[in-house]
């Protein structure tokens, strides 16, 4: 199989990357990294170490991405800004604050997401319930 640019061909570094993330990569690209690496004189156990590394930090940063939260000052400024959050998400105009509910589930913040969807559902329901109120008065 012909990869551009060849795999001999790139720097050490991307070669640890190729070597690394076996599930991107053809298992042929990943046995020519890994021959390439030995070539330049990688020890085969250097190149399983980088691996083992790799896919310890892989597994930590889901991890922590799963487990993340909102901190007070997130959930004051949610609570605060609700109405603007939810207008600018049907406006072309509005500038956006954060990320979408969508892209958080994408990018693996599954808690994050549904403490932002429910702040933000919660807030615009107080949002709504104050102002009807506040408009009865006068």
């Amino acid at each position: 199989m012909n990869f551009n640019p060849p795999i001999e061909t790139r720097p050490d570094k991307e070669l640890f990357e190729i070597t690394s993330n076996v599930e991107d990569w053809d298992s042929e690209a990943v046995l020519i990294a890994k021959k390439e690496l030995l070539k330049r004189g990688y020890s085969s156990r250097k190149i399983e170490h980088k691996e083992s590394v790799s896919s310890k930090s892989k597994e930590k940063i889901k991890a922590l991405k799963r487990s993340k939260g909102l901190t007070k000052k997130e959930l004051i400024i949610l609570i605060v800004c609700a109405p603007y959050i939810f207008i600018s998400m049907f406006s072309t105009f509005l500038p956006r604050i954060g990320k979408t509910v969508m892209e958080l589930e994408n990018e693996g913040f599954h808690k994050l997401k549904w403490q932002r969807l429910t702040v933000l559902t919660l807030a615009n329901a107080l949002w709504f319930f104050v102002l009807s109120v506040w408009l009865n008065l006068f």
